[in-house]
Parts: C-alpha cells; sequence; structure tokens
C-alpha cells in the first residue's frame, strides 16, 4: 500500500514528521530517489505522502492535523521501515558496511525490527564488541537488547527488566532450535556466567552453552571445536549431534574427565567405542552403562573387567537373554535392579541367584506383585520395599503403622504412597527433604497455590 503511493506520487514530496530512529536523512532521501520523490520536513503543496513517527513535537503534532483534514495518504515510520527492509539489496548493504565499517549506521539498522532474520544475523555478525562484554558500553548494550528482543519468546508476559538479565541470554541458546542464531551467537564476546560450586560442571559462557545445543549446526561445532579449549570439548562431546570427526580429534586431546563425557555420546563411533573400552575404570564404566549395546558390542566388551557394570545398561533389549545366561553375580545384581528389565525376567534372576539377588530385586519397580509379597515375608527388606512404588498399597500403609523413622523415611520418597500418609509424614521435619522430591506430594502443594 506504501509502495503504491509512493508510486502514484513520483515527481512529488514525501513529508517526515517526527523523529526518524533507525535511519539518517540522508539515508532516507537516498531510498526516496528510487520511487523519484524527495524528502522534506515541512508541508507545501508538492507533498503527497506523509510519514508520521510515534514521536512527534506540539508544533508537528498540529501538522499533522492539517495532512488529516487535506487527505494526504499517512503511514507510520514502522511502515516506511519495513519496505526499506524489503526493498535493500542485502549483499550491497553488506558490502558497503564492511567497506565503510560504519558501526554507528550498523547499531541503527540492527534496531529496525523490519529486517528479516537472516539479514539481521548477518549485519549482527558484522558488529565489533569492542573487546568489551556484552553489556559494558551502551553501544554493546544496544545491539545485545536487539538480540535479545528478536530471540527472547518467553511462555509468559516479559518482564522488561530480562532484557539486560545474564538469564535470559543463557535461555535463547538452550532454547534455540535455529542453527543460524546459534552460529551468530559465536561473534559475541566471552561471557561468563556465575555458577554455584555445585554447578561446576554446567556451562558458564555462551560457547560452552552453544557446544551442547543439539540444533547448532556442523560447521558451527567444527568452529567450536577449532578453539582447542578443554572446557568447550567437555560440552562439545555431550552433544549427541557432533560429526565423528570431531569425535575422533577431540578424543585426541581430551583429558580423562572429556573421555567419560565422550563415552556417553548416543552418537558415538565404533572405532572410539573400541578406543574407549581401552581405558579402565570411570571412562569404561561411563562406556558401558551409557551406550547402546548391541551384540557386537558385547562381544567386543564381555571380556572386559569393568564388564558387570553392563547390568546398569538401559539399552540392552538385543543382549538381554545372553546376559541372563552369565553367572557374574554382580552382573546380576545390577540387571536386579535395572529398571528396563521386565518381571519375567526378574523372575529368572531369582530362579538362578536367590537370596544374592532379593536386595536388589526389591527395589525394581518392575517387580511382580507375588515376588513382592514373597519378599515381605522375608522381613529383612522392607526399608527398600517402602520405597518401591509396585509395592501395593496396604502393605505400604502397614509399613506407616509401625512408626518406624527407617520405614518413614523410605516412605517419605514413594509417590505410590496416598497423599493423606505423605502429609502426616510432613509433621516430622527431618523428612521435608525427601517429601520435597516427592512428585506426589509436590503436585498436591502447587496445585492448593493454583500453579
Amino acid at each position: 500500500m506504501i509502495e503504491a503511493a509512493f508510486i502514484n506520487a513520483q515527481g512529488k514530496k514525501v513529508l517526515f514528521l517526527g523523529r526518524l530512529k533507525n535511519f539518517t536523512e540522508d539515508e532516507v532521501k537516498i531510498f526516496l530517489k528510487q520511487y523519484e520523490l524527495e524528502f522534506s520536513d515541512t508541508l507545501d503543496e508538492d507533498v503527497a505522502v506523509v510519514i508520521e513517527s510515534t514521536m512527534m513535537s506540539p508544533p508537528e503534532e498540529e501538522v499533522s492535523y492539517d495532512v488529516y483534514k487535506q487527505k494526504i495518504p499517512t503511514f507510520r515510520l514502522d511502515v516506511f521501515e519495513k519496505l526499506y527492509a524489503e526493498k535493500i539489496t542485502p549483499n550491497s548493504l553488506l558490502m558497503a558496511l564492511k567497506l565503510s565499517n560504519d558501526q554507528e549506521r550498523l547499531i541503527r539498522l540492527l534496531k529496525n525490527e523490519a529486517f528479516e532474520k537472516s539479514l539481521y544475523l548477518k549485519l549482527f555478525k558484522l558488529y565489533d564488541w569492542k573487546g568489551e562484554g556484552v553489556h559494558d558500553s551502551d553501544e554493546n548494550r544496544d545491539v545485545t537488547t536487539t538480540f535479545v528482543k528478536r530471540f527472547y519468546n518467553p511462555d509468559s508476559f516479559m518482564d522488561p527488566a530480562m532484557i539486560y538479565s545474564a538469564i535470559t541470554l543463557t535461555s535463547i541458546i538452550a532454547d534455540s532450535e535455529d542453527a543460524e542464531v546459534l552460529d551468530a551467537i559465536l561473534t559475541m564476546p566471552q561471557y561468563e556466567i556465575k555458577v554455584s560450586r555445585s554447578e561446576v560442571k554446567k556451562p558458564k559462557t555462551l560457547k560452552e552453552l552453544v557446544a551442547l545445543n543439539p540444533h547448532a549446526s556442523a560447521e558451527t561445532l567444527k568452529q567450536l571445536s577449532n578453539f582447542k579449549d578443554q572446557t568447550i570439548d567437555y560440552f562439545l562431546v555431550q552433544n549427541d549431534m557432533l560429526a565423528k570427526e570431531l569425535q575422533e580429534k577431540i578424543y585426541a586431546r581430551a583429558s580423562e574427565d572429556i573421555m567419560i563425557m565422550l563415552a556417553q555420546n548416543e552418537n558415538l563411533s565404533e572405532e572410539l567405542f573400541e578406543k574407549l573400552l581401552a581405558h579402565s575404570g570411570d571412562i569404561a564404566q561411563n562406556l558401558l552403562v551409557y551406550q547402546k549395546m548391541s551384540k557386537e558390542r558385547y562381544e567386543k566388551a564381555k571380556n572386559s573387567p569393568e564388564a558387570e557394570v553392563i547390568g546398569e545398561n538401559e539399552e540392552i533389549a538385543e543382549i538381554l537373554e545372553e546376559l541372563l545366561k552369565s553367572d557374574n553375580v554382580m552382573l546380576q545384581r545390577r540387571l536386579a535392579s535395572n529398571t528396563t528389565v521386565g518381571s519375567e525376567s526378574l523372575e529368572k534372576i531369582y530362579a538362578g541367584f536367590g537370596e544374592k539377588v532379593i536386595a536388589d530385586l526389591c527395589s525394581n519397580p518392575n517387580l511382580s506383585t507375588i515376588m513382592i509379597e514373597e519378599f515381605v515375608k522375608l522381613g529383612k527388606y522392607d526399608e527398600t520395599l517402602a520405597a518401591n512404588p509396585s509395592t501395593p498399597t496396604e502393605i505400604l500403609i502397614g509399613y506407616f503403622n509401625q512408626e518406624d523413622k527407617a520405614l518413614n523415611l523410605a516412605l517419605a520418597s514413594n509417590e505410590a504412597l496416598p497423599l493423606a500418609y505423605l502429609q502426616q509424614l510432613q509433621l516430622d521435619t527431618t523428612l521435608m527433604n525427601t517429601l520435597a522430591n516427592n512428585k506426589t506430594f509436590t503436585k498436591n502443594i502447587l496445585n492448593n497455590l493454583g500453579i
């Protein structure tokens, strides 16, 4: 509509009322020339189109009223900015900015919300942070704000103060599924997020956060690996989308901590599976617990000194029957407590190893009611059974009525215990930390609060 008005007004003037936000007067004049129009800041008989800003002085408001009476086509400034953004030639603009390094103009362009995402991100990558932090200068803060306003999409209303919060930037990176956005983050300055001592293994910089994101492009992950930074490597190897050649490169320079994380990568190459298996201790154990165990992999791993930990692996469906034949008691104990092992297999384990595996079986929620009732009669595993969500309600209530501290602690963790009994347990303040992790208990509190 605005473009049609410009075309119809060729040879005339365009009156701009109010302050220009994202363009200089010279830039507007150059743009208008392509429509054979002139820029004007006064109302005269040659004015054929009017552009109004939201920021007008009282005299300009009076002129705006005259424009209305004369029925001159009028558009908001943001409508003009959108047309400008649509008609500008991206390559020409980017080349001009690269040659001129006009950072002031670049900042103005970044503030124009009409630019489509890809062009905005290309402009964003041209910004010179001058070695300062994202909020350390007015200019850096302005540019960071344009980024946040575009890409921060909270589920509810956004508090304006969140624009300047470290949490906001980290949320954008953690939640983004846009490879272009994640790639642009690499041009931002090093920005460290404060974490508590208990969170030392969590990402603290923007690059570390990008390294974890599975939506980062292969090229972005490659750029991150080229930093050869052990901290970034630690998070890169946790990314299941990390290419196998990058896994190999990082493995060649990896510390033990990085190898442990690499051993948990779902997309681990077969070559690295064998290399990591050759390591002892935590590296091999993590490999055998977290990697999907095919028949081929089990053949390579079954003679490992760490082989018994395979019983904890949750992806052993392909080799479960083979594992059940093993006479390794520690392997069978781990299988007995593995929540992915079904009740029929648990019965086989019990039939073969008896009392040696009862304590482990009692913790498994897949245990059949018949077996639970059998183990209750033994009277030796009550605390474990009290914490098992598959233990029948009448048995749990029986444990509750014993008023035993150890049993109550186990019951406080059990989400299957009826709410009325969990509420009674809260009278014991020593159980509050355990109850706080019980979903049945906390869900009721949240419902009462209307959350």
